[in-house]
């Protein structure tokens, strides 16, 4: 997992983000296409959102064991959400006849599919915001100074979230909850923005060059030196059984034997 933290940290966190927008705009793009299916929409999510979460985190977080563990967290994360949703991914939705009621002022076609996608998954959409911004309350400590603003944005973006999905699944009536779920849902939206923003600002953090230049000088000299010992190892066992064929063809006597063989191994 190291191994991976350390690509991470060579790779740019700025084509991260734009990688996580396009996928964005494919997943629309593929779920009008599709009929509604949101399926492959959610798989092209799932791998955008983690690319960018996994990136991000190798770059923010110095110590690599925790970045290692905090990237496993939001990868299983991502896919449980992916799993919690899977029932209703394979449903057709009238995108089209809600973007036509919608141009005509109606938007109780597009305010029925919003709550029904919000209801079928609320349950994993509640944990799983909770828990992600503890988890990055908790780690904000670690974090790289360069990118503390936008970790606690984050972290108080998930809280949000939480929020407001309990207060649609549990104050739902009429239209007028779920209008705050949508105007709420927008200010998370515009907060994601200016994090990823301000992320395609910073960059990569510098601070890591030279923690990644160590760890992997560290991996070449151990690989070296387990070679060399390997190596070692190989030409003692050849001396030795010459030395164990020159005994047997009576070459070498006993005591003979034993000193050269004591040589071999002390040397």
């Amino acid at each position: 997992m190291e191994e991976i933290i350390i690509r991470l940290r060579k790779f740019s966190l700025r084509w991260a983000i734009v990688i996580m927008f396009v996928a964005s705009i494919l997943s629309g793009l593929s779920a009008l296409k599709s009929g509604g299916s949101l399926l492959l929409t959610s798989l092209i999510l799932f791998a955008g959102a983690t690319l960018f979460y996994a990136t991000w985190s190798a770059q923010a977080i110095k110590d690599t064991k925790k970045a290692s563990i905090l990237v496993i967290v939001i990868t299983v994360a991502t896919l449980i959400n992916l799993i919690g949703q899977w029932n209703t991914l394979n449903e057709s939705i009238d995108f089209e006849g809600a973007v036509t009621a919608a141009i005509w002022g109606d938007d109780s076609v597009s305010n029925n599919i919003i709550y029904s996608r919000a209801m079928s998954s609320y349950p994993t959409q509640l944990l799983l915001s909770f828990v992600s911004g503890i988890i990055f309350i908790y780690v904000f400590r670690f974090v790289d100074k360069k990118y503390r603003f936008c970790w606690g944005a984050m972290a108080f973006m998930f809280f949000l979230n939480f929020i407001n999905v309990l207060m649609l699944a549990t104050e739902y009536n009429g239209y007028q909850s779920l209008e705050i779920y949508i105007d709420i849902n927008n200010i998370i939206g515009w907060i994601s923005a200016i994090i990823y923003i301000v992320l395609l600002c910073q960059g990569n953090n510098p601070n890591l060059v030279a923690a990644t230049q160590t760890y992997e000088t560290t991996q070449n000299s151990q690989h070296v030196n387990a070679t060399f010992e390997q190596t070692g190892l190989e030409a003692k066992t050849q001396q030795l059984f010459k030395l164990k064929e020159l005994l047997d063809s009576g070459i070498l006597s006993k005591e003979e034997f034993e000193s050269e063989k004591a040589k071999i191994l002390n040397n």
